[in-house]
């Protein structure tokens, strides 16, 4: 079934073809009077200036079109002209409710899958190996996991990759501040090349504090630098035991992380790391030389954009021999093409790294490591505190992920009854767990992805507004009148006999425009604006109309198969978003949604 913008962009195509002009223009949006009209065309504005005519003009003849057409009239209740030339188009009630009984029947909810299918890596998360995970690896996480949902939703092979860091320098510097602290560990017996224990001398938070003592110390001691570079060489050269001390860390570290985003319902197709094409890099690096694209520069090897104004080169090899982050980019999207054979990598990361990956977009490009595969890069902004910079615990750094989460479902549980017939304990916990994941994942997505915004955990937890909670309870209602409905009463042909019944069906209809202009542009705040209005159409229409108390029957089963169908659209909009909807939303009374 088509959208019904696109079932509109067919009557226009043909009205602009039958006058003559261009049908690129021949494009519905929605009106932006909906007292007026349902949609609108503004094609007649933007022809008048290249025809040398009254944008009048132009809509007259269209409209005359229009109103010709035979199968139009199915459609269109009213076309007119309003203002200086646009069209304005107002729908059947047969023809909505008709659409609307197709998309109950609809999984994608008339989203029409794309004829060609990509083979689509989409690069999100990026923990480092021996850090706790922090809200700098929040957005990543939620936005990277909704653009992968809305990627295999619309038919398309997409593909999470963690993108785990955990080579390098900092490996160097955890090791040699473990062999430092813990000398007569196996893992640095110069004897010892076998047997080494399997299992971690350090959980997570003993080695995130294992590297901040290695930053300190750094700082005042260039021996404890120099030893960590020597240890990091090491590594890289395959040094038994390091290898076998750093493969243990590294499983603990994933662990930790795996933790994290399955409690964000964020999961990964793809659990790889940095480390993961250390053995291509120096033999790229061999071949970039070879073809004149690198250099070295000051003992350095670097990849020079020489031709291009104000981009630094990109760094592959320090002068101590060392690798870079941009090494491994640029090895991991040689790796993504020839390997995995992506047709399209997108880099869900901070903003703050456009430069970066302008660096090494342009370096795969030119060594020809990206020529049948188009590079992405979609940035974000930061979560600030309430003076505007970025988020900050008491120590002074970000917060731990795990503890913003932890805050989170205690705002939740807090709004929730301290017990309950309906429910155990265990329930109410459950729940509580469900609302503060959704409280910190729609503030987050329903926000402009390039920008910042503020967190205020008061305001997301609220079971009113533009908020997770209220999205959930919406679901949670239609549940509630089904509990008390016989089946047969919510599968019944849809009519229409109020206004807010229209305004609701017509709301639910954008699904699929809404949906395209995220993937578009890898934005999940459109997706974000469809199902916050249709929760807020239906609340309106719940206030409005009886629905169980309805005495007319034929109404009555009416309301609540257009109850099914709300239902059916948020639970797929909010599945997109990685947001759970709880069977039954209990709050204390004054937190209560207006009914």
């Amino acid at each position: 079934m088509l959208a019904i913008s696109d079932t509109l962009n067919k009557f226009l195509h043909t009205a602009f073809e039958n006058q003559g002009l261009d049908v690129k223009h021949a494009v519905v949006v929605p009106s932006n009077r909906p007292e007026l009209a349902d949609y609108q065309c503004n094609g007649a504005l933007a022809l008048a200036k290249p025809l040398g005519k009254n944008p009048r003009e132009i809509a007259n003849a269209l409209v005359d079109e229009l109103n010709n057409l035979t199968e139009a009239k199915e459609i269109f209740s009213e076309v007119s002209i309003a203002g200086a030339g646009f069209i304005n188009l107002k729908l059947t009630d047969t023809f909505l409710v008709e659409h609307a009984q197709q998309l109950l029947n609809s999984t994608t909810l008339g989203f029409a899958k794309v004829k060609d299918p990509c083979k689509i890596i989409i690069d999100y998360g990026g923990p480092n190996m021996g850090k706790p995970m922090h809200t700098g690896h929040l957005r990543p996480a939620i936005i990277g996991e909704s653009i992968r949902r809305m990627l295999c939703f619309a038919g398309h092979d997409a593909l999470g990759d963690v993108h785990f860091g955990d080579w390098g320098m900092p490996m160097g510097m955890i090791i040699a501040e473990i062999e430092h602290e813990q000398p007569n560990l196996p893992f640095f017996d110069t004897n010892s090349t076998t047997d080494f224990p399997t299992v971690s001398p350090l959980n997570i938070d003993q080695i995130g504090e294992i590297y901040r003592k290695s930053a300190a110390r750094g700082k005042e001691d260039e021996e404890v630098r120099q030893q960590a570079r020597l240890t990091a060489a090491a590594l890289q050269d395959g040094h038994a035991g390091y290898m076998a001390l750093w493969k243990l860390l590294r499983k603990e570290s994933f662990t930790a992380a795996k933790e994290n985003f399955a409690s964000l319902n964020v999961f990964f197709d793809l659990w790889l790391g940095e480390s993961d094409t250390r053995n291509i890099l120096e033999p790229m690096v061999t071949e970039l030389q070879t073809a004149g694209l690198a250099e070295r520069s000051q003992g350095a090897i670097v990849f020079p954009f020489a031709d291009i104004e104000n981009i630094p080169p990109l760094m592959l090899e320090k002068s101590d021999g060392g690798y870079t982050y941009g090494t491994t980019d640029l090895a991991t999207i040689k790796q993504r093409t020839e390997q995995l054979h992506a047709d399209k990598i997108i880099y869900v990361v901070d903003r703050r790294q456009s430069q970066h990956f302008q660096q090494v977009f342009e370096a795969s490009k030119r060594a020809k490591y990206a020529e049948n595969c188009e590079l992405a890069y979609a940035p974000f902004g930061t979560i600030n505190g309430p003076d505007g910079t970025p988020l900050k615990s008491r120590t002074g750094a970000p917060p731990k992920l795990e503890d913003l989460l932890q805050d989170a479902i205690n705002k939740a549980r807090e709004r929730l009854p301290e017990t309950s017939p309906e429910m155990s304990d265990k329930d109410l916990d459950h729940l509580a767990k469900q609302i503060g994941v959704a409280t910190i994942k729609f503030q987050d997505l329903h926000n402009n992805r390039n920008t910042d915004y503020i967190f205020d955990l008061e305001q997301f937890s609220r079971f009113e507004g533009k908020t997770g909670p209220y999205l959930q309870y919406s679901v949670a209602r239609v549940n509630s009148l089904f509990d008390k409905a016989s089946e047969t009463e919510y599968n019944q042909p849809i009519i229409i006999t109020h206004k807010t019944e229209r305004e609701l069906v017509l709301a639910i209809t954008s699904f699929a425009d809404s949906l395209t202009r995220s993937i578009d542009r890898l934005e999940p705040s459109a997706l974000c604006e469809q199902v916050y209005t249709v929760a807020q159409k239906f609340s309106t229409f719940y206030s409005a109309c009886q629905v169980l108390g309805e005495e007319n029957t034929s109404i009555r089963q009416s309301r609540l198969t257009l109850a099914a169908l709300v239902k059916h659209h948020q639970l797929v909009c909010l599945d997109l978003l990685g947001i759970d909807a709880p069977q039954k939303m209990l709050t204390r009374a004054q937190e209560c949604p207006a009914a």
